[in-house]
C-alpha cells in the first residue's frame, strides 16, 4: 500500500518539474523574441510631466547618448517592456530622477501618479 502511494507521488512530482520546465523553456523562447533595447523602449517625459517622446524622438535620442557616453549598453536587447524616463532640470538633485517600467505610453497616468 506504501509503495502505491510512493508511486503515485513520485509520478505526481515529475509531471509537476515537467510541466514546469516546459513553460519556463517556451517562456523563455518566446519572451527573448520579444526583448526590447534600450533605444527601443527608452520613453522621456518632461519634468511637468505633460509631454511623453517616443524613443524614436529626439528627447529620447539626447538622453541615449548621454547614457552610452557613460558606457551604458543602449543597444543589446534585454528589456521586456518600455520604460520611461522623467527628464529633470539642469538644476534637480541627482536622486530626483525616475524611471518606470512596465510603462504603457497610452495610458501614462500611474505614472504621473507616482510621482506626486
Amino acid at each position: 500500500m506504501k509503495r502505491r502511494y510512493l508511486k503515485l507521488a513520485l509520478i505526481v512530482v515529475m509531471t509537476v518539474v515537467l510541466a514546469l520546465t516546459g513553460y519556463l523553456y517556451v517562456d523563455r523562447r518566446i519572451s527573448s523574441r520579444h526583448l526590447l533595447s534600450l533605444e527601443e523602449a527608452l520613453w522621456t517625459c518632461d519634468i511637468a510631466m505633460q509631454n511623453f517622446y517616443a524613443p524614436t524622438s529626439s528627447q529620447s535620442a539626447s538622453v541615449l547618448a548621454g547614457l552610452a557616453a557613460t558606457g551604458l549598453d543602449v543597444e543589446t536587447k534585454r528589456y521586456r517592456y518600455e520604460l520611461c524616463l522623467r527628464i529633470l532640470g539642469p538644476d534637480a538633485p541627482a536622486d530626483a530622477a525616475a524611471l518606470w517600467g512596465p510603462f504603457d505610453p497610452k495610458n501614462p497616468v500611474p505614472f504621473i501618479a507616482s510621482q506626486r
